[in-house]
């Protein structure tokens, strides 16, 4: 098996791999499919992505390996079972070459021509094997996992929003429709909030950890540098949770600089409860688009858990399942069945919270609509409320719904921001990603198996 390199995230700067060694494969009857050019111009699409997700914060170095390679096999030769022998052949021929893993590269990708090997991206943690079409969607997928994270999952439970946790059935490997991480494409499709805030891309004060019942207003996630803006609100859940026993409200944080960051990202005005108090792995991650067409009606609801939530150490209760907001709203297919659009609420299963949208503005304001927000009553049954003055949480009033809603900023240890370090764990060894063929049954999708 082979591992990635190592990382580390430490006040929101980056020591990565970012180095990206692409090799042209040719076989012996067939030449590479693409010249060089047409796969750095995919590249520089790549990396307009990933500055947009990251704000600025990370691109890929992406670099050529001279002429290329070509493999004294043909196509034919290679397909299924002489996978392995090529694989083998490529890593010999570059590890002769001048270029140092660690050095020169982090990671190589392998753009050659498609055979059929049943997947369009392979990853096999410190190489990305791209088989035919170099599809942006395909390698930004596979990028990801280098970074280490986990596909963007949905829950498929029927007229359930839940279900129990842990089916595998309800398990939708690839369901997250609006994330490239999952079945999103196309520039839009930015990784979700949770992944961002595991990778140190969210300002500080950018996730709030909901312990009482409140309206919050969330911006935009997927638009411009929004500054220190409420983008998400994480409410810890599940069997073993208790509401309000995460941390209690703190001052909105001063507005973060290169200057103050360090002490926001340490200072502290509360007590943090007991980690036997709470399941830390179940919790919903309310979050808003904009950007995405499908997406910017309402709010999204998140749930990270669903399987291995109850499992210390299992890499997958970090992973994130998007739920139907409206589980008899349409096919899993249709975008709209995954909105929580205003008027419409969603209750826990085990009666702890019930979340509803209240007010909406996709279109924002600013060039590149970063004011673009949606505001989320959060109640937890018997607890109360605590409304903000002028603002009834009746859908239908557009203009109290509208007024500023002052949001509480705060993780789950009481800090005045959300520091996550990235879920190294996990190593994908056949990993087989959306792109221009057909997916195999998820059967077929499991790590290792080709």
């Amino acid at each position: 098996m082979v591992k990635r390199g190592s990382f580390s995230v430490t006040g929101g700067a980056f020591a990565v791999p970012s180095k990206v060694l692409v090799v042209r494969l040719s076989f012996a009857d067939t030449p590479a499919p693409f010249p060089e050019a047409a796969l750095a111009a995919v590249d520089d699409s790549i990396n307009v992505r990933y500055r947009a997700m990251s704000r600025g914060r990370f691109a890929w170095d992406f670099r050529f390996f001279p002429g290329g390679l070509q493999a004294p096999g043909s196509a034919a030769s290679y397909a299924r079972l002489g996978f392995d022998d090529l694989v083998k052949w490529v890593k010999g021929g570059i590890a002769a070459s001048p270029f140092k893993a660690g050095v020169d590269y982090d990671v190589f990708v392998v753009s050659f021509p498609e055979i059929a090997l049943g997947f369009a991206g392979f990853n096999g943690g410190e190489d990305i094997w791209i088989n035919g079409p170099y599809s942006a969607d395909v390698l930004t997928h596979e990028l990801g996992h280098v970074l280490g994270l986990q596909h963007a999952r949905s829950v498929e439970a029927g007229p359930e929003m839940l279900g129990p946790l842990g089916v595998l059935a309800h398990d939708s490997e690839y369901g997250h429709v609006f994330d490239v991480m999952g079945g999103g494409t196309g520039p839009g499709s930015h990784f979700n909030v949770k992944y961002k805030a595991d990778l140190g891309w969210i300002d500080p004060g950018g996730v709030g950890t909901v312990d009482h019942g409140g309206t919050y207003r969330i911006y935009a996630q997927d638009r411009a540098d929004s500054g220190n803006r409420l983008l998400a609100i994480r409410i810890a859940t599940g069997p073993a949770a208790a509401p309000g026993s995460v941390a209690n409200p703190v001052t909105p944080p001063t507005p973060a600089t290169p200057a103050n960051a360090s002490a926001l990202a340490t200072s502290s005005t509360t007590t943090a409860a007991p980690a036997s108090a709470i399941t830390p792995t179940y919790a919903y991650w309310i979050e808003y688009r904009s950007g995405y067409l499908g997406s910017r009606s309402g709010a999204l609801v998140q749930f990270q858990g669903f399987l291995g939530g109850d499992q210390p150490g299992n890499p997958r209760a970090n992973a994130i399942w998007l739920l139907h907001a409206d589980p008899l709203g349409g096919a899993a297919a249709d975008p709209a069945g995954w909105i929580l659009r205003p008027g419409r609420s969603v209750k826990d299963p085990w009666g702890k919270v019930e979340i509803r949208t209240i007010g909406i503005a996709p279109g924002g304001s600013g060039a590149s609509g970063e004011d673009s927000w949606v505001d989320v009553q959060v109640t937890f049954p018997g607890a109360g409320l605590s409304r903000i003055p002028g603002q009834s949480g009746d859908p239908s009033d557009s203009a109290k719904a509208s007024r500023p809603v002052n949001p509480r900023f705060f993780d789950a240890a009481g800090r005045a921001t959300e520091t996550v370090g990235p879920n190294r764990s996990e190593t994908r060894v056949g990993e087989r990603a959306r792109g221009t063929v057909t997916l195999p049954d998820k059967a077929d999708r499991t790590p290792g198996h080709r």
